[in-house]
């Protein structure tokens, strides 16, 4: 069974988005909203915008993989839950939305740790997102990686495809293929059944 796999790096600020099949990139999307106010309200309507945004790219990644007949699988970065900075209790909210919605399509996301998908990107679980950054943008060249956000994205996707048989990169050193152990795959595989 062919795969379609989407890749998501949920940030208040900037999330990234990209779909892989077939050994290469088919989509990338950084989607940017901006705070709306300084109230809950406005707060959650950010939220809601940066979903609906989201669930955008999985329709046409969707619409994609039914065009070459292939299932959809998603991943998504798992919450850093020692980060004090940046808003953690929205980024959570915005986490949330984002899982449900996945949810109510019938997607039901692998999650990668942060420290696993910085252990695929660069060999090293403590690397920064700079170092990350500029792993991917080497590794990855024919890809427009244009920031930290689609970087993490595209390291995800990748290792979803890498799981399921179907590696966006030739070759990968063993060192990161080890990030791969931090993912729990069981809703990957059940996929692959059908």
């Amino acid at each position: 069974m062919r795969h379609v796999v989407v890749g998501i790096d949920p940030s208040l600020t900037s999330t990234g988005l990209v779909a892989v099949a077939g050994g290469s990139v088919l989509g990338l999307k950084r989607v940017g909203v901006k705070p709306m106010g300084s109230e809950r309200s406005d707060s959650h309507k950010r939220m809601k915008a940066i979903v609906a945004e989201v669930g955008e790219f999985i329709a046409s990644s969707t619409a994609a993989a039914a065009a070459i007949r292939a299932k959809v699988s998603v991943g998504i970065e798992g919450p850093a839950f020692m980060s004090r900075h940046g808003s953690p209790h929205e980024r959570a909210g915005l986490w949330w939305l984002i899982f449900d919605d996945l949810h109510d399509r019938a997607l039901t996301p692998f999650i990668v740790p942060p420290n696993s998908l910085k252990k695929y990107a660069t060999g090293r679980g403590n690397a920064s997102k700079d170092e990350v950054l500029a792993a991917v943008v080497r590794r990855y060249s024919d890809a427009d990686v244009t920031g930290n956000d689609v970087a993490d994205a595209l390291t995800i996707a990748a290792m979803g495809a890498r799981h399921l048989g179907d590696p966006v990169e030739a070759n990968m050193p063993k060192e990161n293929q080890k990030g791969l152990g931090g993912v729990s795959w069981v809703t990957v595989d059940a996929t692959q059944a059908g």
